[in-house]
């Protein structure tokens, strides 16, 4: 566990004022039948290799009321194969006045399945930016740094009743060919560009709304858009694989199990001591 302990930081945050997140500035569409606005909320993923990755993520929240409280309590995911670095939250008034920061001793590391912590190394970083006149604007931002990938997914909307002003999902690759991607609800294509001897993709979700969606009608995520990443060269735990075709990721597949129906002679060994009549 020390090793995922020394992986997360929390970075203090200079108490700047943002007035251009004043509740002020935003237009009535953006606010109405809405709890939450999303100022800005911006990912950029840099594909290093088939191996390593980092996602750069900053997010600005304005909520409205007391029905977007939940937005206020960050849960941030991490295991071996992916570290969160760089933590700064703040919060700030309705005018965008800066209020205060997060202090190291108001975030928690604890497991993220406590009944069976013994068994698994994932763990969860657990904040909150809670401010008790409303509306008001919380802002955070962290990296995310990947040992090994399959597949990454970018949503612009954390929220039911929320409205966009500025998202962006941006991904840089070094290979070009390596990267596939598919949107789910969603028509819009990407943005493609060269940068730094690297190829970029990028989706710019402004001036959005979600739509309200019938009881019962599946997940959050199943009716939002959402943008996803396959590299077609990737490694999982120091396994490489493909997504190709099916036939190299089946192999892929097979390739977790080999050797493991085969137990070493102290085993075996050992079993058949106990067994013996």
């Amino acid at each position: 566990m020390l090793f995922l302990w020394c992986s997360c930081s929390v970075v203090a945050m200079a108490g700047n004022d943002h007035p251009e997140w004043s509740v002020l500035l935003l237009p009535s569409d953006l606010t109405d039948k809405a709890n939450s606005v999303i100022r800005e909320h911006n990912e950029v993923l840099t594909i290093a290799n088939d191996h390593a990755a980092s996602a750069q993520v900053s997010c600005t929240v304005t909520l409205l009321n007391d029905q977007a409280k939940r937005l206020s309590h960050i849960v941030l995911y991490y295991d071996k194969l992916q570290q969160v670095q760089n933590i700064s939250a703040s919060i700030y008034d309705a005018t965008g006045k800066h209020l205060r920061s997060l202090k190291s001793k108001e975030w928690s590391d604890v497991p993220a399945y406590s009944d069976i912590s013994l068994m698994t190394d994932d763990r969860l970083i657990v904040f909150d930016l809670v401010h008790t006149t409303y509306p008001y604007t919380i802002h955070y931002s962290y990296t995310r740094n990947y040992n090994g990938y399959m597949k990454f997914s970018f949503s612009p909307f954390l929220d039911e009743y929320q409205s966009i002003e500025k998202s962006s999902y941006k991904v840089l690759c070094s290979n070009k060919n390596n990267l596939i991607y598919f949107c789910e609800n969603l028509e819009q294509t990407a943005e493609t560009s060269d940068q730094r001897n690297k190829s970029v993709w990028e989706w710019n979700f402004d001036k959005a709304h979600y739509t309200e969606v019938e009881v019962l009608s599946g997940n959050f995520y199943d009716n939002t858009p959402q943008v996803n990443i396959i590299p077609q060269k990737f490694s999982l735990d120091d396994y490489d694989g493909s997504n190709e075709t099916w036939t190299s990721f089946g192999m892929w597949c097979h390739s977790l199990w080999k050797g493991r129906d085969n137990l070493p002679n102290e085993a075996i060994s050992e079993i058949a001591a106990q067994i013996k009549p």
